[in-house]
């Protein structure tokens, strides 16, 4: 009774599609590390564009209240107070201002002021450059949108 009339179909599938699968999961395993390396290092470079932005916002503030822009170099968790607002670097990052004054249309001269910040790994973003009649928008968080 329990022998078969006939004996089981042989198989014919191939392993193929079976090893591409596992080839491929390894593949991806293999890129997560890579990734979160990579995310790493963007985040790095988003707190270095968002100390960017808050100060050259914090420098408009004082220009718009009739203060000159303060050119400062500021070391990883120092404060400078303008205009009652401060800011603080974020640790591992260095913010720089100099002074730039633009020309106005009359050719009068109107205080202006740039801005940039380097990373602990010698990453840099590029000048920020404002002046009184060209504010920069507010911080978003963001650096893609603060650009």
């Amino acid at each position: 009774m329990n022998e078969r009339a006939y004996p089981p179909p042989e198989t014919t599938r191939s392993k193929g599609p079976v090893l591409l699968l596992v080839g491929a999961l390894v593949v991806l395993g293999a890129l997560v590390p890579a990734a979160m390396w990579l995310d790493r290092g963007i985040d790095h470079e988003r707190v270095m564009y968002a100390d960017r932005q808050a100060m050259a916002s914090l420098q408009h503030l004082a220009v718009t209240a009739g203060l000159e822009p303060v050119e400062t170099s500021l070391a990883p968790g120092e404060t400078l107070e303008l205009a009652t607002k401060s800011f603080t670097a974020s640790p591992d990052v260095t913010t720089e201002v100099r002074r730039e004054d633009a020309v106005g249309a009359k050719g009068d001269a109107i205080p202006g002021y740039c801005v940039r910040s380097l990373g602990r790994d010698g990453e840099r973003t590029p000048w920020l450059c404002h002046d009184a009649e060209h504010p920069p928008a507010a911080p978003a968080g963001d650096p893609l949108a603060d650009l």
